[in-house]
């Protein structure tokens, strides 16, 4: 638990004890889950916390810079899983507003078992596909950071997450280190999404090696209404022109 607790303290938190004891329970949740509801393959106390916990933690400090002065700053986890990055995140930060979002019934069902048993409040679990809520009201360019973590390319990324974003707020994709190809394969599909240049910070701390690379895309205008299309459709056909010349995307 140390290395835990000394960990969030270099991503910028002082964990209580009352944080400490909902992390060591989260981390009993994960290890049934892993065999109850294949939510993570991730097995052992040493290996959740440098892999899930401290890895997620390194968004901390992109996440804290962002909190509005005078209201919590809302958050939607898209593919969250078992819950990561987002409820490491809500339980170092209970501040935050957060909605959990996975297309898996399994997981989604974990989740909100887990934000129920570790007594988590303005936390949101959705199930449903991206595609889908980021069409629907109260979802749609609602939040002020969308993140994810390595669940598919950047150019399907930007089209899953920045429609979920408000006019200023955020993207904040999780990646491995050598992303330098994939932000400029999806720099098209970004931009068709209302967001600017993309920012790549490494994140080598909290934990052990390997460095994250952390994807940042400021949402500068909103995304058009056709944006995301219909299901599958993102993953199958990613966003990208044809070489040396722009077009516009259909569905």
């Amino acid at each position: 638990m140390e290395t835990l607790v000394s960990g969030a303290r270099e991503a910028g938190v002082e964990l209580s004890a009352p944080q400490r004891d909902r992390f060591e329970r989260y981390f009993a949740l994960l290890e049934d889950g892993a065999l109850t509801a294949g939510v993570t393959a991730v097995r052992g106390w040493a290996a959740v916390r440098n892999e899930l916990f401290l890895r997620s933690l390194r968004l901390l400090p992109a996440l804290r810079r962002r909190m509005p002065a005078d209201r919590p700053l809302s958050v939607i986890d898209v593919g969250t899983g078992g819950g990561i990055p987002g409820l490491v995140l809500k339980l170092a930060c209970p501040d935050l507003n957060l909605t959990l979002l996975d297309a898996t019934r399994r997981k989604t069902d974990f989740v909100s078992r887990a934000v129920c048993r570790l007594g988590l409040e303005n936390v949101r679990v959705v199930w449903g596909r991206a595609e889908t809520a980021a069409h629907e009201h109260g979802h749609r360019e609602a939040y002020d950071v969308a993140m994810a973590r390595s669940v598919a390319r950047l150019a399907t990324l930007a089209e899953l997450t920045l429609p979920f974003c408000r006019v200023g707020g955020v993207v904040i994709a999780a990646k491995q280190l050598d992303v330098t190809d994939e932000v400029e394969e999806a720099s098209w599909a970004a931009g068709q999404m209302g967001a600017g240049p993309a920012r790549v910070l490494t994140a080598a701390a909290p934990g052990p090696p390997p460095a994250d690379a952390l994807v940042i895309w400021r949402k500068v205008s909103s995304t058009p209404r056709r944006f995301p299309r219909r299901a599958g459709v993102p993953h199958k056909r990613p966003l990208v022109p044809p070489s040396g010349r722009r077009r516009t995307p259909g569905a």
